[in-house]
């Protein structure tokens, strides 16, 4: 093998050891072989339709009509596998629209639908999924004002209750939700737009969602959806019994701070 060839070959195989070294420093930096199975899973699930997500986006397009009076869940798993009716005083004005796999962009896109329902009250948590595959945090953010405000402008009188990102155990995605947290919170008006910091009741104190509360280090397990319902429960309740839709509930908020 002439020389020239030679070297060639050596700075070939040196730039893919240079590449490989990197992608293991990535998967190794955002929670190992851990990660990349969710990495694979996600992709795999945005090839194969999802008979579940199509199910209930078309049920909740079918009940798109106006409940005035309810306060509605929106979000993607950690909000569709709750039985939320179930632990409220008046659960036939409950409504959950939760959609296992949903992204911020995806609530971004209905909306309309959520504001078409006339709510007195939305309570969003999203971004899981944004933030396993690696959307820009600020995108994230961008994509849950955009939707805050398209509820605010098509129905003015409904308060949204923007729910901080809840922490990963299995993956290391802490500063990621920290930052859209942290963004959240300091854009909240606390007038119709209010921020309800639910990580801090579920994160230990390395910041990751502790054990006790998890089924497989991302959903909730009953004492995870305790700690959750713990954060919210007063405020859904003045929600739904207070006479003035206009006036905000904050001293539930106040009362159920960890």
């Amino acid at each position: 093998m002439k020389l020239a060839s030679k070297i060639a070959l050596a700075v070939s195989l040196s730039i893919n050891l240079l590449a490989v070294a990197a992608f293991a420093r990535t998967i190794s930096a955002r929670g190992g072989l851990t990660y990349l199975q969710y990495f694979v899973e996600r992709y795999i699930r945005q090839s194969i339709p999802d008979p579940h997500r199509s199910a209930r986006e078309t049920i909740f397009e079918s009940l798109s009509h106006p409940r005035r009076g309810a306060v509605v869940f929106v979000g993607d798993s950690l909000t569709d596998w709750n039985e939320w009716p179930e632990f409220f005083s008046e659960p036939g004005r409950i409504l959950n629209r939760g959609i296992g796999g949903q992204t911020s962009a995806g609530v971004r896109r209905n909306a309309k639908q959520i504001a078409g329902l006339d709510p007195v009250a939305v309570f969003l948590m999203i971004g899981a999924n944004d933030a396993i595959g690696d959307l820009p945090a600020t995108q994230t953010v961008a994509n849950i004002r955009e939707t805050v405000g398209e509820i605010q402008e098509l129905s003015p009188e409904t308060h949204v209750y923007v729910q901080s990102l809840l922490p990963f155990r299995m993956l290391d995605r802490r500063d990621w939700i920290r930052q859209v947290n942290e963004s959240l919170k300091s854009w909240a008006d606390g007038e119709t737009v209010f921020f309800v910091d639910v990580y801090g009741r579920l994160a230990d104190e390395d910041g990751y969602l502790d054990a006790a509360y998890t089924v497989d280090g991302v959903h909730l397990n009953a004492k995870g959806y305790e700690q959750w319902l713990g954060a919210i429960r007063d405020t859904v309740e003045l929600e739904l019994h207070r006479d003035d839709v206009g006036a905000p509930a904050t001293e539930a908020l106040d009362r159920t701070k960890p």
